[in-house]
């Protein structure tokens, strides 16, 4: 008697069907979900996590959120969480992974795509319903362990070389969680008329500089958590 069997696509991930020597037995296909021939045909054992673990997507900077095909085990005090964030080129971007309990309500205040999740391999997808997990009550000194304060790291002033009557403009690149406010300070006098700080970019703006804009100003970043600032002298010529 003749026995014909449907071959399966070889896989690609860490598991696969192998070609065996002598009798196949059983042959089963399946492409309905990654790694799915982890779920006990044939006889074999079911893939079952640790205790209180839990299997995740965990990918950096995925193109699209259901474009990860990365595994990791969880540990027992994390979920699966995935998070839309912006890359430098400011291109949107998914970062697939496990984070802490605790850290799941800030998570998903971020906006977009971003969420907890407790269901095998749930953190792949923005438009199916997921189980949401949110954070336990915890202290504030758990929460704040999470959270950043600012730090101002470079000033940006453009020109580099500037002539009086130009316009002059000072970025402020500023790092912290949650999200600094920034300032600007003259020493010895407040800002002068022909200065703009725009609330939403918090770029400031000397039109038509002149020399009563020379000095030494400061640009200050604050939250919760604290602030710090970084000095800048600005000198027009001729």
């Amino acid at each position: 008697m003749t026995v014909t069997f449907n071959v399966c696509t070889a896989s690609h991930g860490p598991f696969g069907k192998r070609r065996s020597i002598g009798t196949n037995i059983c042959s089963v296909c399946c492409n309905d979900k990654d790694v799915c021939n982890i779920d006990g045909y044939c006889g074999a054992e079911k893939f079952v996590p640790p205790t209180g673990s839990n299997l995740c997507y965990k990918c950096h900077l995925s193109g699209r959120p259901d474009s990860c095909h990365q595994l990791t085990l969880c540990d027992q005090h994390s979920v699966c969480s995935l998070q839309q964030v912006t890359n430098y080129l400011g291109h949107i971007r998914w970062e697939h992974g496990c984070v802490k309990q605790a850290v799941c309500s800030s998570l998903s205040n971020h906006g977009g795509c971003s969420y907890c999740c407790d269901s095998p391999l749930c953190n792949y997808n923005c438009s199916k319903t997921h189980s949401v997990i949110t954070s336990p009550s915890i202290s504030s000194t758990t929460t704040a362990i999470q959270q950043t304060p600012p730090i101002v790291t470079q000033t940006v002033i453009r020109p580099t070389n500037i002539k009086y009557g130009e316009t002059v403009t000072v970025q402020c690149l500023v790092t912290g969680n949650p999200k600094p406010t920034i300032d600007f300070l003259v020493k010895g006098r407040r800002l002068g008329p022909n200065v703009h700080v725009d609330p939403t970019t918090h770029v400031l703006t000397i039109s038509n500089f002149l020399p009563y804009n020379d000095g030494d100003y400061r640009c200050i970043a604050a939250n919760l958590l604290g602030d710090d600032h970084k000095d800048i002298h600005i000198q027009g010529q001729p």
